[in-house]
């Protein structure tokens, strides 16, 4: 038994020829650690990202809208001249009117001359006098026709271009509402390219996880194979020892913690016991 342990003493501890002891990263690891790399280099997806940008700063920028259609006597502005909606007939309406007006004069003028001839004052301040308030209430007449018609003729044109105004007015309130309603399309296009470029980094972030999953078990499966490598080595330099402790328990009777653990688990205990009896009561005869 001295041999064998001074042997067991004299031998030099065997280091560990196998593989490395930690199983290295998998392709799949590296591979996923490089993509994740690049995909936080870049910023995700920055094209959705952009896009939104631009149709945010486009809202953000777009000047407030205006409704100016201008006075209705305003002649620069977008409702042109008044002379544009004057009726183009209105003088012939009122040149008919004039000419009855000149007619009735001249038979009011004849009348008059008759009547002063026949009572011989033709020519006289009387029937001068007579002429003159013909004339006057011609002239009168004419300019109240003349008046009424070209007056009427304007607030004909008047009403028109009011009209033409509240038209404008309703056109350009409903052109504004459009161009708003064409920015918060505008920005709902950005919100949208936003969503989907973060649905897009979720889907992308997620299938590098699986492939992530994929690699992990990879490199515990190499790992356990690795262990496994090692126990068997441990068990193999830890043998001679073993061999010693079950011979010493066999010399006192004591059991070591082979034994004990075959004790435990119900190994054949009674035969080394027996054994060992025999070994210890031979020595002690010799």
């Amino acid at each position: 038994m001295i041999p064998y342990a001074t042997q067991i003493a004299n031998q030099s501890y065997p280091g560990y020829s196998g593989s490395k002891r930690l199983e290295p990263f998998s392709d799949d690891q590296r591979s996923t650690f490089g993509q994740v790399n690049a995909f936080a280099d870049q910023g995700g997806n920055p094209g959705y990202y952009q896009y939104a940008n631009q149709q945010a700063q486009a809202y953000g920028a777009a000047p407030a809208g205006q409704v100016n259609t201008g006075r209705v006597v305003d002649e620069s502005g977008p409702l042109g001249k008044i002379s544009d909606y004057m009726n183009p007939y209105v003088n012939q309406v009122v040149q008919p009117q004039i000419r009855n007006l000149n007619e009735a004069a001249a038979r009011q003028r004849i009348q008059s001359g008759e009547a002063a001839t026949a009572g011989g004052a033709f020519g006289d301040a009387r029937h001068g006098v007579a002429d003159s308030l013909t004339n006057r209430e011609q002239m009168n007449s004419i300019a109240d026709v003349t008046g009424r018609g070209y007056s009427d003729a304007y607030n004909q044109a008047m009403a028109a271009r009011t009209g033409d105004v509240g038209r404008m007015f309703q056109a350009d309130t409903q052109n504004q509402a459009l161009r708003e309603q064409a920015l918060q399309r505008q920005l709902q296009s950005g919100q949208s390219s936003m969503d989907f470029g973060l649905a897009n980094n979720a889907d992308y972030l997620q299938r590098l996880n699986a492939k992530m999953n994929v690699g992990n078990m990879q490199q515990q499966q190499g790992q356990k194979l690795r262990d496994y490598d090692y126990m068997n080595y441990q068990q193999g330099v830890e043998w001679p020892f073993r061999q010693f402790d079950t011979l010493k328990s066999l010399l006192t009777g004591q059991p070591n913690a082979g034994q004990t653990q075959q004790q435990t688990t119900g190994g054949n205990s009674g035969v080394w016991n027996i054994l060992g009896s025999a070994l210890g009561a031979y020595l002690g005869g010799g």
